[in-house]
């Protein structure tokens, strides 16, 4: 590798044609600049990227000195070390008991001042690799933080990447964003976020990576793809976020965990990976096909269990219970959803009967106590009733404790519904406990602000009682729906609510769609509630073709665990191994010709016979049908 000295810049050029900048001012450190592969510009370097540090007693770092600089040409590696200017923002991101900010007020420098004993370490390194059948090259680069008289707190690491210096015409692919997984942009004004807004306002910034989002960013443009993600598995909340009028794509990561040294507290933030690679992506599906391959490779290797792959709903109906329902009601539901070939059976928990906002605490608890009685009374009498025919049975559950004015529950109310949680578990043997609706934008008091289905998660982990956070497993918000059509591919392995009116405002053909969810193991949920008529029914537009479908599904999805999508949107092939498989499952939206193989056996699963073949094993598909193929090895 070439080390170049310019003015008030360096250049990093590796040896496989990556070059970094390095921006400087006089003996400052001002951050990484342009980044280069092949001549090809993969960030802008408009915004510099650099570190943010705050520590826990709310200084910030604010200028950074460079005091040597180590090169080791064996690695193709480079270590900047730095001494650190820090300035007391006062804001510690600690909350006292009552939920609330806490300040440092015990002095307030005027200007920045150096830190001495502090120290960051930055390195920079080559990066070579193959991930999903792609060559990728790059860089990495991480980030050491150590200081004697202020404990670290969080590291952010602030960067921007855009395929060829512009976010126009990039696509960014992120899986876990149940709002937009995919999204192409068009132009300057087009917006994109992996936060969670309600009313315009952010309720979830920053997300959790590897449980509501997906660990890495990913974007593609004219058959180039790039990816950025940390080494490793340690935990850090993650945003990217594409702002009107802006041409940078910004990839904002905060890392909390910290090691402790010769009695010295140390954070460190794991490389992060940019890899930059071209594929053959003639069409959408192409590209998914990729993403899904280095999805699949990147968290192999970080050894992240994926959560699309974290639990096998099966198909899926909902009984709705009320305090009206009787056990009769709920063994008719049974046997409805059994006949609709639902092989899970969800509980939702009542209906609010009126406004709680106004019911005060008391009337708040009282609601809560209500429902959760009534859920149990049921469970304690419907278990076997589901078991008997081979159902499991899981709770979706949207009552949220009563909230104080600043938005925090008491720890007490945290402990009983964990209780609640637990008592599902083991005395009813719930082995699914959904959190939906309000639960989603809850937090303990006490002084933290993590989320309340992690906390919940964290404790009764122990109990091995699976929580979900609200994404991607459940999506009962409409604000998400019009995002579904074409983008089944993304749920795979969710479960929702089938949205009927909602696909027939669109035009779309609602059983066309449910087929097309089934056929990207997307679980669309028939509800047996309550009704006008005061009596107990499924949905109406519940009928015959909906339940062939989940029929189908049913029989084939042990066999579907690899897909693969089919250009021009004729559907999708699962195989049930990732190389050499010996059964393949063809669900197809359009009517074409497909090769077999010679001596394969194909049967059509809707039709219950088997398809006659032509020379080479060939036979007509036709438009939404789904087919088992076995291969003739």
């Amino acid at each position: 590798m070439q080390i170049k000295r310019f003015e008030n810049h360096w250049w990093l050029n590796f040896d496989h044609k990556v070059s970094v900048e390095i921006l400087t001012d006089g003996r400052d450190y001002r951050g990484l600049g342009r980044v280069k592969c092949d001549n090809s510009h993969l960030r802008s370097g408009r915004l510099p990227i650099l570190p943010l540090i705050v520590t826990s007693d709310g200084y910030r770092v604010c200028r950074y000195s460079i005091k040597d600089v180590l090169q080791d040409e064996g690695e193709e590696k480079v270590s900047f070390l730095l001494k650190l200017h820090i300035i007391n923002s006062h804001y510690t991101e600690q909350l006292d008991e009552r939920g609330r900010a806490i300040f440092n007020v015990r002095q307030w420098p005027p200007e920045a001042v150096r830190d001495r004993g502090g120290a960051l370490r930055v390195e920079i390194g080559a990066c070579h690799t193959l991930v999903g059948s792609v060559e990728m090259r790059g860089f990495t680069y991480s980030y050491q933080f150590r200081s004697r008289k202020h404990p670290p707190y969080c590291i952010h690491d602030r960067a921007s990447w855009e395929i060829g210096g512009r976010s126009t015409k990039n696509t960014l692919v992120q899986g876990e964003n149940v709002a937009e997984p995919y999204k192409r942009i068009d132009n300057k004004q087009d917006r994109f976020s992996t936060a969670i807004y309600q009313s315009g306002e952010p309720l979830a910034q920053f997300r959790p990576a590897a449980t509501e989002i997906q660990p890495f960013s990913y974007q593609t443009k004219n058959g180039a793809i790039l990816v950025t993600m940390p080494a490793g598995s340690d935990p850090f909340n993650f945003l990217v976020e594409k702002a009107e009028s802006s041409d940078e794509i910004v990839c904002w990561r905060q890392f909390y965990k910290t090691d402790q040294s010769d009695g010295k507290i140390i954070q460190r933030m794991p490389p992060i990976r940019v890899m930059y690679g071209k594929a053959a992506m003639p069409c959408r599906a192409e590209e998914l096909n990729r993403y899904s391959a280095v999805r699949r490779d990147l968290l192999r290797e970080a050894a992240i269990k994926d959560a699309r792959e974290d639990f096998e709903h099966g198909p899926a109906g909902e009984i709705c219970v009320t305090e009206r329902i009787t056990l009769e009601d709920f063994e008719k539901g049974i046997q409805k959803l059994s006949n609709a070939s639902c092989s899970q059976v969800v509980v939702s928990c009542p209906a609010d009967e009126g406004p709680m906002d106004s019911a005060g605490e008391r009337g708040w608890k009282a609601t809560i106590g209500r429902a959760q009685y009534q859920i149990e009374k049921i469970l304690g009498k419907a278990t076997t009733l589901a078991r008997r025919r081979g159902m499991q049975l899981a709770v979706l559950w949207t009552r949220g404790p009563y909230r104080a004015e600043d938005g925090r529950i008491s720890p007490e109310d945290c402990e009983d519904l964990c209780s609640f949680f637990k008592k599902l578990y083991t005395a009813y043997g719930i082995g699914r406990i959904y959190l939906c609706g309000d639960m989603r934008s809850l937090a303990m008091g006490s002084g933290t602000s993590e989320p309340f289905w992690q906390l919940l998660n964290k404790d009764l982990s122990r109990e091995l009682c699976l929580l979900q956070p609200p994404a991607p497993a459940i999506m009962d918000h409409l604000a998400t729906r019009h995002h579904l059509i074409g983008n089944e591919f993304f749920y795979r392995n969710s479960s929702i609510r089938f949205p009927y009116d909602e696909m027939k405002k669109t035009g779309a053909a609602p059983c066309k769609m449910f087929f097309r969810g089934c056929a990207n193991k997307l679980y669309y949920r028939t509800v047996y509630a309550r009704r006008e008529n005061k009596k107990y029914a499924l949905d109406r537009w519940w009928n015959e073709q909906f339940a062939c479908i989940n029929m189908a599904l049913k029989a084939v999805r042990e066999h579907m665990e690899h897909p693969r999508l089919l250009p021009g949107d004729n559907g999708v092939l699962w195989s049930n191994g990732r190389d050499g498989a010996d059964i393949n499952i063809l669900w197809s939206f359009n009517s074409f010709e497909w090769h077999a193989g010679e001596n394969a056996r194909v049967y059509d699963v809707m039709q219950t016979e088997k398809i006659p073949l032509g020379d080479g094993g060939l036979f007509k598909v036709d438009q939404y049908s789904v087919y088992l193929i076995e291969s003739g090895g």
